[in-house]
C-alpha cells in the first residue's frame, strides 16, 4: 500500500485588531472620481497651453504673436544699418565743410593780422615822417 502524505500548510492566526479593515467601496469610488476629475482638469489646462490637433494652444498662439514683432524688428534693423552708412557719409561731409570753414577763418585771421600790421607800420611811418619834417 501506498502511504499518502498530505501536505498541510501552516495556519497563522491573527487577531482581528491587526487585520486591515475592508475598504468602503463608496468612499473609494468617491476618491477615485475626485482623482479622475483632478486629472481631467490638469489635462485640460495642459491642452489649453499646448493645444491638440483640433485646437491651437496658448503656447502656439504666443509663438505666432512673436512673428510680426520680430519681422518689424528685423526690418527696422535693416533700415538702421542703411541709415548708418548715410549718417557716416554725412559726418564725413560735415567734417570736410568744418575743415574748409576753419581754413577760411584761418586765412581771414591771417589777412586781418597782416592788414593790422601794415596799418600799424603805415601809422608808424607817417608818425616818423611827421617828426622828421
Amino acid at each position: 500500500m501506498e502511504e499518502t502524505v498530505a501536505h498541510k500548510t501552516p495556519q497563522i492566526g491573527a487577531s482581528c485588531s491587526t487585520c486591515p479593515s475592508i475598504p468602503d467601496r463608496e468612499a473609494f469610488q468617491r476618491a477615485l472620481r475626485e482623482y479622475n476629475q483632478k486629472i481631467s482638469e490638469i489635462t485640460q489646462k495642459i491642452d489649453d497651453i499646448v493645444g491638440r490637433e483640433d485646437t491651437v494652444g496658448l503656447l502656439c498662439s504666443l509663438k505666432q504673436s512673436k512673428v510680426e514683432p520680430r519681422e518689424r524688428r528685423d526690418k527696422l534693423k535693416e533700415e538702421a544699418d542703411k541709415m548708418k552708412v548715410e549718417i557716416n557719409e554725412i559726418k564725413k561731409q560735415l567734417a570736410q565743410k568744418v575743415g574748409t570753414i576753419l581754413n577760411f577763418f584761418h586765412e581771414i585771421c591771417i589777412s586781418l593780422l597782416c592788414f593790422r600790421i601794415c596799418w600799424i607800420i603805415k601809422i608808424v611811418r607817417t608818425a616818423s615822417l611827421g617828426n622828421s619834417v
